[in-house]
């Protein structure tokens, strides 16, 4: 019996993979322009690595706003993003994370 190594080491590979998830906060950040920024609170720079096969670009944009609200904040504006070639596409992603008070300036 011959084994399809091509076969099994895929298989594996999606079974390795690892889906990113929201948490609740980091479901509720909001992309916002550097004028809205200008009345909320900075909290920092957060960034966010990801392999393709954690799901890349897709996963880096769930882990970036989950990273935001870690840092306290409910808005960001994306200041660098960078997308490698394929076949391996892995993503960095690095954003201002901000506090604002959105009932506020809708008023």
């Amino acid at each position: 019996m011959r084994i399809n190594w091509l076969a099994v080491l895929g298989t594996l590979a999606l079974f390795g993979c690892v889906t990113v998830q929201f948490t609740p906060e980091g479901r509720n950040v909001r992309t916002i322009t550097p004028v809205v920024a200008q009345k909320c609170e900075f909290f920092g720079l957060a960034r966010s690595w990801k392999p393709s096969i954690e799901g890349g670009l897709t996963a880096g944009q769930i882990d970036i706003r989950n990273k935001v609200a870690d840092r306290g904040g409910n808005a960001m504006i994306v200041v660098a993003q960078q997308v490698d070639p394929p076949p391996y596409q892995h993503a960095e992603i690095m954003a201002e994370a901000y506090r604002c008070d959105f009932q506020k300036l809708t008023k």
